[in-house]
């Protein structure tokens, strides 16, 4: 995935997109294993390996719903950091 890549992420009602850079500096755990299994089910997809195209699909999806998670954790995290201080 290229550093230009966005993720969109509501926190307490308000959308805010952040670019794959950002979200590599933010959760850097959570970006790799997405790039991972993406790499993965690329690779699936390239062999045409069906079975194996479904399963890591499924990953991908689960570690980018893992990753827009961890996101919006980390941003009402720092929303509440700047109300406070």
């Amino acid at each position: 995935m290229s550093d230009q890549s966005t993720f969109n992420v509501t926190v307490n009602g308000e959308t805010v997109t952040i670019p794959l850079a950002r979200a590599r500096e933010l959760c850097p755990n959570e970006v790799e294993k997405m790039e991972i299994a993406w790499n993965q089910a690329s690779v699936a997809m390239e062999n045409q390996d069906i079975n194996g195209s479904l399963v890591a699909s499924k990953e991908v999806e689960q570690e980018m719903y893992a990753l827009v998670h961890a996101l919006a954790l980390k941003l009402q995290q720092e929303h509440q950091k700047q109300e406070r201080g």
